[in-house]
């Protein structure tokens, strides 16, 4: 029988103030035109911190963003880049249903977020 390990995580307390518009994930699906964001060719501070969809559950995704990523990035560049990715692949032909699985993912991480961090008087913090 095989162990089960859980992992514990912290709460990190913010520490300085910044408010910003919670980004949207809506996207309108493209009918072959190129998007006006860009493309996935350049690779995101995120996912250079090891934050990424394949490979990671929901456990390990959320313990990269609390140990790795936010003591680099603000709540700001990390929820925007994500919802960046999810506007970017819905607007994609076909893209709500081939990139379903990510989408979801990424808006259940952005969910878990703004639940955890984000206030209208929200700190982020200080290292």
């Amino acid at each position: 029988m095989a162990s089960s390990k859980s992992v514990v995580i912290t709460p990190v307390t913010p520490t300085t103030n910044e408010y910003f518009a919670w980004p949207s994930t809506e996207a309108k699906e493209s009918q072959g035109q190129s998007d006006k964001e860009g493309n996935f060719r350049e690779e995101t501070d995120l996912h250079r911190l090891g934050y990424r969809i394949t490979g990671l559950n929901r456990i390990q995704r959320w313990d990269v963003l609390v140990r790795k990523v936010i003591p680099k990035m603000t709540l700001k560049e990390i929820v925007y880049t994500i919802a960046r990715n999810v506007r970017l692949r819905k607007s994609q032909a076909g893209g709500k249903t081939k990139f379903a699985y990510a989408i979801a993912e990424w808006e259940h991480d952005l969910k878990s977020l703004k639940q955890e961090y984000y206030k209208s008087n929200f700190s982020w913090p200080q290292y």
